[in-house]
């Protein structure tokens, strides 16, 4: 299978992986598009392409804080029952971070830059 890893990606990107248990090495990115989940955060997963890098920024972030803690917690588990290769956050928001990784039991990379864009 051609492609690129996790692994190569954080590498070449200067990324920082939130999930050092998970082998980056063994999941491979073969689609070169990546998807902002907006509308799967609002529930709809129709043509949902889930083999493309999840991107969540700023503005999916707003949106999420909008959300009670039981809709995010069924959003997460709808996202991640879709077995995307890795989450990214454009921001680097810590909270967003601690959120996904307290509300769900992580079966994917989650990805964000080691310094934050300026805003």
């Amino acid at each position: 299978m051609h492609g690129v890893t996790i692994s190569e990606l954080i590498e070449k990107m200067k990324l920082r992986n939130t999930t050092p248990e998970i082998d980056t090495d063994k999941i491979v990115l073969t689609h070169p598009d990546v998807n902002r989940p907006a509308l799967q955060l609002t529930g709809f997963f129709d043509h949902f392409d889930r083999e493309r890098v999840q991107i969540i920024g700023y503005v999916e972030q707003a949106y999420i804080n909008t959300m009670d803690r039981e809709v995010k917690r069924r959003m997460y588990d709808k996202l991640t029952s879709s077995q995307i290769p890795c989450l990214y956050s454009a921001g680097a928001r810590i909270p967003m971070m601690i959120c996904w990784n307290t509300a769900i039991i992580t079966v994917f990379p989650v990805l964000y830059p080691i310094r934050p864009p300026l805003l």
